[in-house]
Parts: structure tokens; C-alpha cells; sequence
């Protein structure tokens, strides 16, 4: 159980940095976006499977008409025969007249991509997702248009293959086709990747949770190497934590700052984490944020005192100690 709550606590303070921005992600945001996607993709897959959007399909077998006259010089024409389900048809000639459905317009990949975009977590470090519905917006109109024009473009090559004599399963249905429509949407959500960062490093934030739940590894070095003294006597511990208050009280450093935002067990964690050393400023650039108040001199003070200290006093100390070899 002790074990337990001190790996939660190692979650909390887990901080994923990529080109000076920080990635912290709540694990209730998290689950949404996990349990959300594969929901929302559901439903719209379900709902896309269920009703026939005639408006696009008007709007597809037009442009794929107009590509087809102007590429090719095919004289293809889009038809509306209501008496379909799927009404809108591009007629090439009396051998070649293909209906449009929900498939050929791409939405079932559309689908699944407003549902990344829209549920992908925002960070809580406030530099680092400041722009975050900007971007969102851009990746999901970016990736929406890209598959539109994609399969616009697929759809244009097919009916002019078919129409010179190719067969529709070698053009439309062969795992040829699937496999080039597989790379081209992969390459699309790479890109939104780029533009959305964000949808992978909050994949990399859960790897990186659930290591950190399931490791057992509480060993550290020096000011790097941590030992535990649950043993101690709680009378003890208890006076030991009294007598490092007065350590930081006679510091002039403000007892209060650190036990609301964790900085002693923040500082010890890092550092039982690393292998290398930090002066006060890289720990400060590393771990806190402007607004947190914290400066190099009171870590540096912080350092000095947990050096000789056994206790930390953001800890539950009646459960836990810290303290250095």
C-alpha cells in the first residue's frame, strides 16, 4: 500500500519537455480521450453506415465529373435517380455508370480523425497549449480537405481505369488499392501530428504512467540515491519533521510554498530519476514554472538542508520518510 500511494504521487509529477514545451496531462483527460475516441468513432461509423449524406455525394460525383472532363477529357456526367438509395451516380457511358455512397467521399476517415483531433488532451502547462484550439482547428479542417481531395483524386484515376477496360475489382477493391489508401491517410494523421504534437505525447504520457505505476525500482545515488526509513519509530519521525521546519523557517524559506507545490519531493524525485548532476538553475528550468515562485536560491537552500535532512515535508510523513545516503 505505501508503495502504492508514492508511485501515484511519482505520476503527478510526471512532465514530458519537446522543444521548450511541456507536456502534462490529467489522467481524467486521458481516459476521455481514450474512451471518447473509440466511442465517438463508433457512433459516427454507425451513423455514417446508417444515413447516406446526399449532399456530398453531389457534391463528390460533380467534382469528380469536372477532374474527369478536364484531366482526361472523359465526358462524364452526374446523375440523380432518386429511386436509389444512394441517388447520385457519374455516368461515363452505357457500360460505365458507378453510384456514389458515403464510402467513396471518405467520411468514414473523416470520422475518425474529428474524433482524435476533437478529444486529444490539452496540456496543462499554459505556454504549451495556449494555441491549442487554433491548431486543433487547422488540423481538423487541413485533414478533412486532404481526405476530400484525396479520394476526389482516387476516384478520378478509378473511373478513368475502369473506363479503358480495367476491371472494378482490380481498381477499386484490390488490397493495391486499400494498401496506396492506408499510406495516404497514415501520411495525413502524421501531419497532424505535426501540427497536433499533442496526440502523441499524450499516448507517450500514458506508456510513461503505466512504467512508472508498475516499476519497483526505488534505488537512487547520492543526492540521486534515496533510501527509505519506515522503520523509524512515528514519534520520531514526528519530531524529525518539526525540526526540518525549523531548518527551512531558519533559511527564511517559506515552509508553505513548499509543501503546496511538493518543491522538496518534486527536487528528490528528479534527481533519484537521473543519472546526471543539475546546478539549482537547470532543476529550476526542469521542474517548475514561473508562476510557482520558486528561484534558484531557495532551491539551492532546499539542496543544503535535504542533504543532512531524513524527512521531507511535502511526503505523508506517517507513511513515508525520505532521506539521503
Amino acid at each position: 500500500m505505501k508503495q502504492l500511494g508514492n508511485r501515484k504521487k511519482r505520476q503527478n509529477d510526471l512532465v514530458i519537455e519537446f522543444k521548450d514545451n511541456k507536456y502534462i496531462f490529467s489522467k481524467r483527460a486521458l481516459l476521455l480521450f481514450i474512451l471518447g475516441t473509440i466511442i465517438s468513432v463508433v457512433i459516427m461509423l454507425l451513423i455514417v453506415d446508417t444515413i447516406e449524406f446526399v449532399w456530398l455525394h453531389e457534391l463528390f460525383a460533380k467534382h469528380t465529373a469536372f477532374f474527369l472532363q478536364l484531366i482526361f477529357n472523359l465526358d462524364a456526367q452526374p446523375l440523380y435517380l432518386p429511386i436509389y438509395t444512394c441517388p447520385w451516380h457519374l455516368f461515363i457511358s452505357q457500360d460505365v455508370m458507378v453510384y456514389i455512397n458515403n464510402g467513396c467521399t471518405g467520411l468514414p476517415a473523416m470520422s475518425v480523425f474529428t474524433a482524435v483531433i476533437l478529444l486529444t488532451p490539452h496540456s496543462q502547462d499554459p505556454k504549451t497549449s495556449k494555441d491549442i484550439f487554433t491548431r486543433k482547428l487547422f488540423a481538423l479542417t487541413a485533414s478533412l480537405l486532404a481526405i476530400y481531395i484525396y479520394n476526389v483524386s482516387r476516384a478520378v484515376i478509378q473511373f478513368y481505369l475502369y473506363s479503358h477496360g480495367f476491371t472494378w475489382n482490380l481498381v477499386h477493391d484490390s488490397i493495391y488499392a486499400f494498401s496506396i489508401t492506408l499510406i495516404i491517410h497514415i501520411s495525413f494523421f502524421l501531419i497532424c501530428v505535426k501540427i497536433l504534437p499533442e496526440i502523441y505525447f499524450s499516448l507517450k504520457y500514458m506508456v510513461k504512467l503505466s512504467y512508472n505505476y508498475l516499476k519497483i525500482d526505488d534505488k537512487a545515488e547520492s543526492l540521486n540515491r534515496i533510501k527509505f526509513a519506515d522503520k523509524l519509530p512515528l514519534s520520531i519521525k514526528r519530531e524529525q519533521h518539526i525540526q526540518l521546519e525549523s531548518l527551512f523557517k531558519k533559511e527564511s524559506i517559506n515552509v508553505y510554498l513548499i509543501k503546496t507545490h511538493q518543491i522538496d519531493s518534486r527536487i528528490i524525485q528528479f534527481l533519484k530519476e537521473s543519472n546526471h548532476k543539475y546546478t539549482p538553475k537547470a532543476i529550476k528550468n526542469k521542474l517548475f514554472y514561473h508562476y510557482e515562485e520558486v528561484t534558484e536560491i531557495i532551491i539551492e537552500k532546499i539542496l543544503i538542508v535535504l542533504a543532512t535532512a531524513k524527512v521531507v515535508l511535502s511526503e505523508n510523513f506517517d507513511d513515508k520518510i525520505y532521506y539521503f545516503a
